[in-house]
């Protein structure tokens, strides 16, 4: 079976997240053009210049949910693999999100958080690693401001996102509870995606 496809399933199956999962995952068979671009100078925040140093690829794996063993033991195998190839090339943009999701999977989300972070940070113009962490500070960590600067860094670099239009507008909804805001990000959906944006339109019809 394909790996990628094994590791939807495995997430797909234990993290119980539905939809979310789709949308950390239904862009990474476009990992190949996102590696192909320039690289920034390792380890610079495209939002804020910081410098972000490549995470530590040797600190412990914190397993912190309840999962069956053999789920746990095929994860951290996994991750020792990816670990290891980052260690040998740590500008394998795939490789530092397959890392956060693994991760995350086993509820390790600062691990998570390091490896998506980093991935922004070489690859600033990507979606992917940006959407996942605007879910997971939205869902685990719990840091709505950073869960906002992450969707918004994802809208930006990929504005035909309906899913991270999505997210933004219950984010602002359910967690900041700003009408105004939910509404607008709704509008602007479905201003820069005329043809494919029905089910922001029915959200917005339906507030």
């Amino acid at each position: 079976m394909n790996r990628k496809y094994l590791s939807f399933l495995i997430i797909f199956g234990f993290l119980g997240l539905g939809a979310s999962v789709f949308f950390i995952w239904k862009d990474f068979s476009k990992v190949s053009p996102i590696r192909s671009q320039p690289r920034r100078d390792v380890g610079v925040a495209p939002d804020q210049g910081a410098v972000i140093k490549a995470p530590d690829l040797d600190g412990p794996v914190n397993v912190t949910v309840d999962l069956p063993a053999v789920t746990v033991e095929q994860a951290k195998e996994t991750i020792t693999r990816l670990t290891a190839s980052l260690k040998k090339n740590n500008d394998l943009f795939g490789d530092w999100v397959e890392l956060g999701l693994y991760r995350r999977l086993l509820g390790d989300y600062g691990g998570a958080a390091a490896a998506w972070e980093y991935a922004g940070a070489i690859r600033p113009k990507n979606s992917v690693s940006f959407n996942n962490l605007g879910d997971l500070y939205t869902y685990q960590i719990k840091d709505k401001a950073r869960a906002e600067k992450n969707y918004l860094m994802a809208l930006a670099n990929d504005p035909a996102s309906i899913m991270a239009y999505e997210k933004l507008y219950e984010l602002y909804r359910y967690i900041f509870k700003d009408d105004k805001k939910a509404k607008a990000v709704l509008k602007e959906g479905v201003s820069k995606n005329p043809d494919f944006s029905q089910r922001l339109q029915y959200l917005l019809d339906n507030y």
